[in-house]
């Protein structure tokens, strides 16, 4: 093919990882071209399918251009047509070599048409005929190699011998007609796979690329993959994607769609006889689920299937659909969605991908196609988009049901609507997401319906107390609840559960209960159990079924004998005022069944009450008691006890004697107290797994102590002081002696201790030793994390001496991540004071997956090559200058280096086909990246290498569904999000290449590239902001703006010789044309221009907003009075007098700055006037009239000629009021009622000012005008709040009766006698009535809060802040 892409019917699903065409036409444009090729190219565009012809005749001597090696490689097929002339075209072969490979590597399918060529002549080309001839030519003219000719002919064999379409030997044939057979062949070949996937899709490129890497799409393995979720997450759409994706590489596929429901109306059998009938074509009647099962297994055991099993709920569901692996033939991929996942935990699954909510800017973004219907979000609606989608809580099925329900509503609505979901969720989410739990039996249900109504945030291991069964039931139904998505055990034991369930269950409750209050089982909302409390307020006990009472900051005077306390299992009293005298505690011995007490944060309590009537209790918690001195003897009674948690008790001294009584505990936390000495009684705790400790653990526990406890798993040092400095680090550390524990880091360790060898993980932080600690005996290590602490922080260590990395770690074969984080790591590596060191990092465990460096001063090089199972590769400030083995790194995955300020020369990483991102940040002497970027790079960011010189093309993977690129180098920048934004800034030599297939782009923005001279190609058609800036020798921009352009902005383009057409953008909206040496075009016709800067001749009646600045040719503004819509105008820089706008009825703000010609404002301001800004007009000596009654706010600054002020006292709406740099000596603000701010500076001549000021100022500043000699009465303005003054030769009046003033500045005079009285006056203001001071030189400041909206706002709002 020779030509351009046409683009007019590309196609790409908006977030969606799919082709831009779906059928690729090569031929011979001199053979076909006007006749049947275009004939087939319309019919089936006609069809629907997306199709890529060539447009224009052969380029020669041009390059094979990517746009045409995409196309190939995103179809699905290719339709090679064969005429006599084809193999004399060098690019027909060159396509054909790409159809070939893609037909082998991506399983693309090819359909080939023999015009008026033999298929034989084709596959062998004979002497003597059109193809013999073409490749004799091809020799003769010297021009490729033997190796090129080579592949033409093995494309040529291989294409040829497909079963194709041979119309050569049809003489009499109707071409019309087979191009509809062959239209309608290509139709059902699309057809047979596709399922339908929404165009409003946000946020699942990340989870599609994550699952289509785990499926193995370009392997010959058989592959069961199960994605599970909650419902209405999105499950079944990534299914959907993924599926279509792969489809074109099957001829057998079949989608299972609902498995759950199907099931249950039609029976499994009828989900099996479609499995057969979609795989073989054939109709089978199947009696029952065995016999299924059989045919599956002998008749579809040979062939290639793509099956996707949809909303699976049962492990029968799985047993009669899948079975095993070999039931299918070899590359068959099998992609199951579920609620439950423990569908999936069966061993012919290879793979388990759990599919989480979306983030707070995926919510929005996918709002916004549902309430703007794809419209861009405005800012009048930001927080109240952002109430909907924190609603939502990331759960997409709520989002666009919520989003739909507010689409085409007014403001007011958005409100009513957002308050009603606040307290009731919208019932069509309700109905989608209770379908999971109608499944549930009624334990299961009731479990659910608690948690949604008391235990989000709770510990699973306190929370189970509460329900009575037996424990494997109760462990058995959360597991269910689990599995299902409805919801999550997290860190610590924590329950969790999503908004939209939670609402769902509490709803549910609501309607199990009706009306009736006199007997809740579950109540939630603080105000309903108050009117509980007042129900009940007659009955001597209250809530005689209560189970579970947790009441915080209660005072001591609190009467728990109110309550029924006899049934009570879990009583929580934490963050309460109480005490070791409170009458309560005798009253709670009636509570026999006790099982956990929460005192927690009881500031006022020094002793623990006697505790032996609590022989059930299990969980005792007094963590940050810190007043607690005194445990009482009798806690060593409780038998039963499991958990004791006295951290944080600081002035905790001791432990009582006997607690080697506790039989039963499992963990103790006596971390941050005063603890000195644990008794010797704990050595006789053999049920002990965890044991939480600050520093020192060895002057504590006397070795005959920590013999006895050998059945300690668990052993935790903390540090009081570095729990508080360091509260983002894991506090202490973990001896645990089973294969699947983990030991975690603590802060400021002084020695290791002789490890077990069963030991698995090791994290230890702030490590502060000399030497290397010896860890050679950890033979089944897998995870090792050192990081050592800085030397003489604490006085005891120097730090280590040498920061080599000792030989015993490669011998760790079972190592798979590996940490090592030396302070510092900033010294060169020529250092002398270095000590020596092997300059090659000594050979690291195979196994490695994961390996980070940090602070390795002692490494110069490095010799990777045998780490190919390493995926992640992290190096930082490190003096490291050479990295051998990076190419043989196959499984890399993610690659950073930051610092590494000895580094030169990366080499070719291109063959890294895993390698999906890439940081390179602050190698300062890093010159050259080798090579090519990886053909499957998602993330490449370069930054702060300013020595870098040379490094591959980033526009080589541009145009990926899901691919940031960031380089930063000097004052150079190139940022590429797809989907969103290209940016491109200060590159000299760079070209951009043509965008048109970069669909999904909405921002392009060239800024300082001083030797672009064009921009290529077609944009993209998403296109919405197109800003070049400071594009010196910018000539052109080549072909038509995209009709998705909404703000176009060209600023200090001199060398542009015209503007694009802008008449056909029906969308555009915003207009930027400066420092430009061009007319303006005519733009009467534009209506929907909102607003422009710097224009000639006419303006579009749309106009709501006019910049005109710095325009100093410009002679005359244009017609504004026939701009019924316009409300903003800005004039700025100009040397023209401002026209007549007494017409101009819609114009509410008006701004007229450094226009020093101007000399007068003629004629009346339009009534509709809000605003008057008139600053840095020097020569303006009046305005004419009268100002407009609706003018809210004036602005008058530096027009040193102006003589008089116009007359303010009519004006009832006036409130705000600026005078600045005039020469008046008088001002009269007599009849100003509703002035609230005012303001007078540098009024230098200014003597009076004449009248009272008006009741209602609030804020009155007076600066720099030495020649007033009397300031206004102030004592009457009741409203004043905030007083400025500055530079004035007056007294300052008495303030003291002035009650209601909070601010008041003052600067120094121009004698000492005032400065003196002032301060001694303003001293005793401070004192008496809080008023806050601020002196001369103390400055205002001003505090940024970190709010979310304005982040939005910030995102969204592409407005100019000119």
């Amino acid at each position: 093919m020779e030509g351009s892409i046409e683009t007019q019917h590309t196609y790409k699903n908006d977030g969606i990882a799919g082709s831009a065409y779906e059928v690729f036409l090569s031929f011979r444009g001199e053979d076909t071209r006007i006749g049947f090729t275009s004939f087939l190219y319309t019919s089936m565009i006609d069809a629907g399918i997306r199709v890529y012809k060539d447009a224009k005749e052969l380029r020669k001597g041009e390059k094979f251009g990517p746009e045409l090696l995409q196309a190939i490689n995103q179809s699905k097929i290719s339709i090679p047509i064969f005429s006599k002339g084809y193999a004399s075209s060098v690019w027909c072969l060159k396509e054909l070599v790409q159809m070939d490979e893609c037909q082998k590597t991506r399983g693309q399918k090819i359909m080939p048409i023999f015009y008026d060529v033999a298929p034989l002549e084709v596959r062998h080309q004979p002497k003597g005929t059109g193809y013999g001839d073409a490749f004799f030519l091809h020799k003769e003219k010297n021009r490729y190699d033997e190796e090129t000719m080579r592949q033409w002919k093995d494309a040529l064999n291989a294409v040829a011998a497909i079963s194709g379409w041979d119309l050569h030997t049809k003489t009499n044939r109707d071409e019309g007609e087979i191009v509809k057979i062959i239209t309608h062949k290509v139709f059902n070949e699309l057809k047979k796979a596709y399922l339908a996937v929404s165009n409003n899709l946000v946020g699942v490129d990340h989870h599609v690329h994550e699952i289509m890497e785990k499926i193995g799409a370009h392997t010959s393995e058989t592959r069961i993959i199960g994605i599970h979720g909650m419902g209405g997450v999105g499950k079944t759409t990534i299914a959907k994607i993924i599926y279509n994706e792969l489809s074109n590489k099957y001829d057998n596929c079949c989608f299972l769609s609902d498995i759950r429901d199907t099931s249950k109306r039609k029976g499994i059998e009828y989900l099996q006889q479609q499995l057969i009938r979609d795989i073989l074509k054939i109709q089978q009647v199947i009696r029952n689920i065995d016999e299924g099962k059989e045919i599956i297994k002998e008749r579809l055991r040979i062939k290639k299937v793509l099956l996707l099993l949809d909303d699976v709920e049962e492990n029968e569901h799985m047993d009669a659909l899948v079975g095993k692996r070999d039931w299918f033939g070899e590359g068959s991929k099998l992609i199951v969605t579920t609620r439950r996942k423990d569908v999936l935990d069966v061993w012919e699954v290879d793979w388990r991908y759990e599919l989480t909510c979306l983030n707070s800017y995926q919510s929005l973004q996918l709002f916004r196609k549902y309430a703007f219907r794809g419209e861009s979000l405005t800012n009048n609606y930001i927080s109240q988009s952002m109430r909907a989608v924190h609603i939502a809580g990331g759960l997409p099925l709520a989002i666009m049901v919520i989003g739909s329900l507010l689409s085409n509503k007014n403001k007011e609505e958005w409100d009513d609507t957002l308050n009603t979901l606040e307290s009731v969720p919208d019932g069509k989410v309700q109905d989608k997401l209770k379908i999971s739990y109608d499944a549930l039996n009624d334990l299961q249900k009731r479990i659910l319906l608690d948690i949604a109504c008391h235990f989000i945030g709770c510990c699973k291991d306190i929370v189970v107390y509460f329900w009575d069964a037996p424990k494997p039931f109760l462990k058995a139904a959360l597991e269910v609840l689990q599995n299902m998505s409805l919801i999550k055990i997290g860190e610590d034991n924590i329950l969790w559960m999503h908004d939209q369930l939670r609402d769902l269950g509490r709803a549910i409750v609501c309607q199990e209960r009706g009306m009736n209050m006199e007997k809740p089982h579950r109540v939630w909302n603080p105000e309903e159990g108050l009117n509980l409390m007042k129900i009940h307020k007659e009955n001597s006990n209250l809530l005689p079924q209560l189970r579970w009472l947790s009441w915080h900051n209660i005072c001591p005077t609190f009467e728990i004998t109110n309550f029924s306390m006899e049934n009570v299992i879990v009583l929580d009293l934490s963050q309460s005022q109480i005490t070791n005298d409170w009458k309560g505690w005798s009253h709670m011995k009636v509570i026999k069944n006790l099982k956990v007490l929460n005192l927690a944060h009881c500031q006022h309590l020094k002793r623990i009450p006697n505790f032996s009537a609590h022989s059930n209790l299990e969980h005792l918690i007094l963590s940050g008691c810190e007043s607690l001195i005194e445990i009482d003897g009798s806690i060593c009674q409780l038998k039963r006890l499991i958990f004791l948690d006295v951290s944080n008790c600081w002035n905790l001294q001791r432990l009582p004697e006997t607690v080697g009584n506790w039989d039963s505990l499992t963990k103790l936390d006596i971390s941050h107290t005063s603890i000195e000495e644990v008794p010797d009684s704990i050595g006789m705790l053999k049920n002990l797994k965890v044991m939480k400790m600050q520093n020192g653990f060895e002057k504590r526990t006397n070795n005959d102590a920590c013999k006895k406890m050998g059945k300690v798993k668990g052993m935790e040092i903390a540090d009081r002081y570095n729990h508080v400095t360091h509260a983002h680090a894991i506090s202490g550390y973990c001896l645990y002696g089973g294969p699947w524990e983990e030991i975690l880091g603590w802060p400021g360790v002084h020695a290791l201790p002789r490890f077990p060898e069963s030991l698995i993980e090791l994290v230890v932080e702030e490590l502060r030793v000399d030497t290397f600690p010896d860890l050679s005996n950890l033979a089944n290590l897998k995870v090792l994390h050192l990081g050592f602490g800085p030397p003489n922080c604490d006085g005891k260590s120097d730090g280590l001496l040498e920061k080599r990395i000792p030989r015993w770690i490669g011998n760790l074969s079972k190592l798979e991540s590996l940490l090592l984080r030396f302070f510092g790591g900033t010294a060169s590596s020529t250092d002398l004071s270095l000590p020596p060191h092997p300059p090659l990092l000594l050979r690291l465990p195979s196994s490695l997956s994961v390996l980070c460096l940090s602070g390795c001063d002692s490494l110069c090089s490095m010799d990777l090559s045998n780490l190919r199972k390493l995926s992640s590769l992290d190096i930082c400030c490190s003096t490291v200058a050479k990295i051998e083995g990076l190419g043989c790194l196959e499984n890399l995955r993610d690659f950073r280096l930051w610092h590494v300020v000895q580094l030169v020369m990366l080499p070719d990483l291109s063959k890294l086909n895993t390698l999906r991102h890439i940081e390179v940040i602050d190698c300062g002497n890093l010159v050259e990246i080798q090579g090519e970027l990886p053909r499957f790079l998602d993330k490449l960011k370069i930054c702060s290498c300013d020595s870098l010189q040379e490094f591959p093309d980033p526009f080589s993977i541009m145009g990926k569904t899901h691919v940031y690129v960031y380089v930063r180098i000097g004052n150079q920048s190139f940022e590429y999000l797809s989907g969103d934004r290209f940016q491109l800034s200060g590159f000299k030599q760079m070209q951009i290449p043509d965008l048109s297939n970069m669909d999904g782009i909405t921002l392009l923005r060239v800024e300082s590239c001083h030797n672009l001279v064009e921009i290529q190609g077609e944009l993209p058609q998403s296109l919405k902001t197109l800003d070049i800036d400071s594009c010196k020798s910018l000539v052109e921009i080549q072909n038509e703006l995209p009709q998705s352009l909404e703000t176009l902005r060209i600023q200090q383009c001199e060398s542009l010789q015209k503007l694009p057409e802008m008449s056909s953008l029906k969308r555009l909206r915003k207009v930027t044309i400066k420092g430009l040496n061009i007319q303006i075009p005519d733009l009467s016709n534009m209506d929907g221009i909102r607003s422009f800067i710097e224009i000639q001749g006419k303006l579009p009646q749309s106009f709501k907003t006019l910049w005109i600045q710095w325009c100093g040719s410009l002679q005359k503004l244009p017609e504004l009075s026939s701009l019924k819509r316009l409300q903003e105008v800005t004039i700025k820089g100009l040397n023209i007098q401002i026209p007549d706008l007494s017409n101009s009825d819609e114009i509410r703000y008006l701004s007229v700055r450094d226009c020093h010609n101007l000399v007068e404002i003629q004629g009346e301001l339009p009534q509709s006037f809000e605003y008057l800004n008139i600053e840095s007009c020097g020569n303006l000596v009046e305005i004419q009239g009268e100002l407009p009654q609706s003018l809210e706010e004036l602005e008058i600054i530096e027009c040193g000629s102006l003589q008089k002020l116009p007359e303010l006292s009519s004006l009832k709406r006036l409130r705000e009021v600026t005078i600045k740099g005039l020469n008046i000596q008088i001002l009269d603000l007599s009849n100003l009622d509703g002035i609230t701010d005012l303001s007078v500076e540098d009024c230098h001549n200014l003597v009076e000012i004449q009248g009272e000021l008006p009741q209602s100022l609030e804020k009155l500043w007076i600066d720099s005008c030495e020649s007033l000699q009397k300031l206004p009465e102030l004592s009457s303005l009741k409203r004043l709040r905030e007083v400025t003054i500055k530079g004035l030769n007056i007294q300052i009046p008495d303030l003291s009766n002035m009650d209601g003033i909070r601010y008041l500045s003052t600067a120094r005079g121009h004698n000492k006698r005032m400065q003196e009285i002032r301060c001694g006056g303003n001293f005793l203001l401070c004192l008496e009535k809080s008023i806050e001071f601020v002196g001369e030189d103390e400055e205002d400041e001003f505090v940024e809060e970190d709010n979310e909206e304005e982040k939005f706002v910030e995102e969204y709002d592409e407005e100019d802040d000119e």
